[in-house]
């Protein structure tokens, strides 16, 4: 088994300030539409993690995404939120081929005010449950 490990030292935007729109409306005067882009949040996301992956890569036919983001206080947040600015992170800066390829994503929070952090482990093979209940 192959593995990857990242501690990122910042936290990741939730889904909820990962991307924005803005609505174009085009100079030849033909029908406004809504144009994505990711916030400045997920943009410093994406380069702190394209630092510390360092041009690391993780290959193969499935890999399992374990997360764990170290949160500074108790708010509530949603530990999903965060899964996709972590795929699209590691797929962006190349660490994985494609974020399609991840079959199995385990998500954690925990707190530790003094350093947040996210802790990134990225596996190229998995242990089937089903084959350790036979």
């Amino acid at each position: 088994m192959s593995e990857l490990r990242l501690v990122v030292p910042m936290l990741p935007p939730s889904g909820n300030h990962y991307k924005s729109y803005r609505i174009v409306v085009p100079k030849n005067g033909g029908k406004p539409f809504a144009q994505w882009y990711l916030t400045s949040e997920a943009e410093a996301w994406m380069d702190a993690v394209a630092v510390v992956a360092g041009g690391q890569q993780l290959r193969g036919p499935s890999l399992e995404l374990q997360y764990i983001v170290y949160l500074p206080d108790r708010r509530r947040r949603d530990t999903a939120n965060f899964e996709k600015c972590l795929s699209d992170a590691l797929t962006h800066c190349g660490a994985i081929e494609d974020d399609s390829l991840i079959t199995d994503i385990h998500g954690h929070k925990r707190y530790d005010p003094a350093n947040p952090r996210t802790v990134i482990v990225v596996r190229t093979e998995q242990e089937s449950l089903l084959d350790a209940t036979a």
